[in-house]
């Protein structure tokens, strides 16, 4: 069942089911598991908010307001720049594993592999802050926002990539200088550059109203 809630979290993020109403039956048929493993598939990811149950009808992916995703943006900017602070004042990072997966980003050659180096990255980042609680927070982040995050790609995913593997590599040297202004600075520029496009495809009039993401 693991497998199958994986699967299906990222199809849900890449946006294969839209904003349609989902089935257990249709899950079950298309992953190829029994309907009791495509229902425990969908409670999962309605327990972490990708999914809300629509009464006698199934699952919809659920949509979220600008102002939720900007919260969201903002917290993960707090958090994460608590985490760099940790790590430079404590001076106890390990940069090994970190610069194993920026290398590896280069590698990508899809949207859902540009999508998972970028979460690697900064999970490990948060990881070695050793601050309780950062990777979860950001994990539950992820899964509340990934739909748009995933939007965000898709524009230009070479683009994204490689503007987002740059500014991880300024945000390591920084680390390394021990400059946490810098650095703080890079991770500002690194996350909030997603707030443009939040922005531009939502506009003004849906502000205020559920976002959804398969919209054009």
């Amino acid at each position: 069942m693991a497998d199958i809630s994986e699967k299906l979290k990222m199809d849900i993020l890449e946006g294969r089911f839209g904003d349609e109403i989902i089935s257990e039956s249709e899950i079950a048929a298309q992953y190829s598991v029994s309907r009791s493993s495509s229902k425990d598939a969908l409670v999962k990811l309605t327990h972490i908010g990708m999914l809300s149950s629509v009464p006698r009808c199934g699952y919809k992916p659920v949509s979220r307001t600008y102002r939720e995703y900007l919260d969201m943006l903002r917290i993960r900017l707090d958090i994460e720049s608590m985490c760099v602070r940790e790590i430079i004042r404590n001076n106890s990072f390990d940069f090994t594993k970190l610069e194993k997966i920026w290398q590896n980003g280069a590698q990508a050659k899809s949207l859902r592999e540009t999508f998972l180096y970028n979460r690697a990255f900064h999970k490990e980042l948060s990881k070695q802050s050793g601050i309780t609680y950062a990777e979860t927070v950001l994990d539950d982040i992820d899964n509340k926002c990934g739909r748009f995050f995933f939007r965000y790609y898709s524009i230009d995913y070479p683009s994204a990539l490689e503007k987002g593997r740059d500014n991880h590599r300024l945000l390591m040297e920084s680390i390394r200088k021990g400059d946490e202004k810098e650095a703080c600075s890079i991770l500002q520029k690194d996350i909030m550059t997603i707030q443009e496009e939040l922005e531009r495809l939502i506009g003004p009039a849906k502000k205020n109203k559920a976002y959804e993401v398969s919209d054009n």
